[in-house]
């Protein structure tokens, strides 16, 4: 046999790392996926691990790498280059770094659009209870108060509801819709 690189390599690899560890690097390729990791880190895993078979009997072709690298990316960029003619993996992965980029720029753009749209006042609008028991607008302490456990409704201090006074003044013999200080006349 001619000692060339190809056969010096074999014999080497043969000699110095377990088939079991081939085998072993071999089936985490296969099961190899992306998943959170950048385009990046899976790149380097991946080939990483294809160079355990790569001169093994049964080295994979230039097609099966293609293939096993397109089918372990993120669901998301393997769409986006599912449908882009490749003559080789190294064209595939530069496709995939684009696409990477892509879609995060699109992330950062959604994600701006998202703060403007809560920082402004529509979105603040769409948070606020619906179907307030109270009449009229309530400025925003009103809105922080508890309702009282008396009578339900929201307001400051002691409750005065059946105990027989003006609401608004706290007198006795008269009540709010016929309190003097509230339509202006002097005398209770």
């Amino acid at each position: 046999m001619e000692m060339t690189w190809a056969n010096f390599r074999r014999l080497f690899i043969d000699h110095y790392i377990p088939e079991s560890y081939r085998m072993s690097m071999e089936r985490e390729l296969i099961e190899l996926k992306q998943g959170g990791k950048s385009v990046a880190e899976y790149t380097a895993k991946f080939n990483e691990l294809v160079r355990y078979m790569a001169d093994s009997e049964d080295a994979p072709t230039e097609a099966w790498k293609i293939k096993k690298y397109r089918y372990g990316l993120r669901a998301d960029i393997a769409h986006d280059v599912s449908m882009l003619p490749v003559a080789s993996l190294g064209e595939l992965i530069q496709k995939s770094y684009h696409a990477e980029s892509g879609l995060e720029a699109m992330r950062k753009e959604r994600f701006a659009v998202n703060q403007k749209r809560r920082d402004s006042g529509k979105y603040k609008e769409q948070l606020k209870p619906r179907g307030s028991p109270s009449k009229g607008k309530q400025n925003f302490s009103q809105r922080s108060q508890q309702a009282c456990s008396e009578c339900g409704s929201i307001h400051n201090g002691e409750c005065m509801k059946g105990k027989g006074v003006c609401f608004h003044c706290k007198q006795p013999g008269h009540y709010k819709n016929e309190c003097p200080k509230l339509h202006g006349s002097g005398g209770s």
